[in-house]
């Protein structure tokens, strides 16, 4: 999965993640050096997520994104994304 082109590297980057399920996609942008705040509505797939990606670059916050307040933060990019299986 590739979620950063050349000319935009994820290094020192702060990113805001509506559902981000168990981390797959997290996992790369933890790798590159991103901070992540990811917002998950579901307590069992956030506890999940943070024990599959014990890190100090990812906060996980269980709720409705558009219920949680954030603040003053201030963040590079916005994502959220879907998989499917056949």
């Amino acid at each position: 999965m590739a979620l950063a082109s050349k000319s935009w590297s994820c290094a020192r980057r702060t990113w805001y993640w509506w559902w981000p399920g168990t981390g797959q996609a997290t996992h790369d942008l933890l790798g590159r050096g991103a901070t992540v705040h990811a917002v998950e509505i579901g307590p069992a797939i956030a506890a999940k997520l943070r024990e599959a990606l014990p890190s100090p670059a990812l906060t996980v916050t269980v709720g409705d994104f558009e219920q949680i307040d954030m603040g003053e933060d201030r963040f590079d990019a916005l994502f959220s994304a879907t998989a499917a299986t056949k």
